[in-house]
């Protein structure tokens, strides 16, 4: 069975336009280089005094924006060390403080970067964060044990009292109008 041209050439512009859209899913949204050779990225260590929940496959932000994810959460005798795995094309300064952070409700955890000194050299494969310059969340069930303790040491009355004028104020704040 013999094609036409006008067959061949709609096959042929077709198949081109499968390996452009092919290519561009390859190495523009999956990543493929950067997936399997690492190219882009540069590791960087930051340690941490416990995980607070940090996970490899967490986010790492700079200035809100992402620039990085947690490879690796590592225990060692001092606490922890998370690999983060940073662009090659974002110039994060290394006098900076890295903090973990819950990104929702439900405790979905990131390591935020801030700046210390925006003018210090830039971040380097291989860079150390010490503990010094790292933050994480207090933990939930210590703050919900010293609240349950603060509540106990007042009388009934008493935190009636605090409550119904706690609710009364922010009733105020936030509508002042219905309250008069």
């Amino acid at each position: 069975m013999r094609l036409h041209r006008r067959v061949k050439l709609q096959l042929t512009l077709f198949a081109l336009v499968a390996l452009v859209a092919g290519a561009i899913m390859i190495f523009g949204y999956i990543k493929l280089p950067t997936m399997l050779f690492g190219t882009g990225r540069y590791p960087v260590t930051a340690q941490f005094p416990q995980a607070a929940g940090l996970y490899a496959s967490s986010n790492v932000t700079y200035r809100g924006t992402e620039v990085g994810r947690v490879t690796n959460v590592e225990l060692t005798d001092t606490g922890v060390d998370a690999t983060l795995e940073l662009k090659s094309g974002v110039a994060i300064p290394s006098n900076l403080t890295a903090q973990v952070h819950s990104a929702s409700a439900i405790g979905e955890q990131y390591v935020s970067l801030t700046p210390r000194d925006a003018t210090s050299r830039p971040l380097r494969g291989g860079d150390v964060i010490p503990v010094s310059h790292t933050a994480t969340p207090p933990d939930i069930s210590n703050l919900l044990d010293a609240t349950s303790t603060a509540l106990q040491a007042i009388p009934n009355d008493n935190l009636r009292t605090a409550v119904d004028d706690a609710n009364r104020q922010l009733a105020l704040f936030y509508h002042p109008v219905l309250l008069g």
